[in-house]
């Protein structure tokens, strides 16, 4: 989750960069959540990211509001790099972070 969290948060660093009106913030919400959101804290769910670890499942739940947008499970990949996977799929922290974050950023 750690290596996630930070991925995510370079994400952000990297869109506050760019000349845009929007902001954005990282709520901890203890080791296993994170969240989100507009900076100004005006917008909340469903315009909001929130980012869950199931321990039970060895699962992270990645939720716009209430639909559950990615549901990745942390696995060793082929080549022995730490991956997320996602539908069979070995993706990077950095892929899982784009594909979360996208419609937060350039959504309306």
């Amino acid at each position: 989750m750690f290596n996630l969290r930070e991925t995510v948060d370079n994400d952000i660093k990297a869109f506050s960069g760019l000349s845009t009106n929007r902001q954005f913030e990282i709520l901890d919400k203890g080791p296993q959540k994170f969240i989100v959101r507009h900076k100004d804290g005006t917008h909340d769910f469903p315009q909001a990211i929130v980012f869950e670890t199931d321990s039970i499942n060895n699962r992270i739940s990645i939720r716009a509001g209430t639909a559950i947008v990615l549901a990745v499970k942390p696995e060793i990949g082929p080549d022995g790099e730490c991956l997320l996977k996602v539908d069979g799929k070995y993706l990077r922290f950095w892929q899982v972070s784009k594909e979360a974050l996208e419609s937060l950023f350039f959504g309306p």
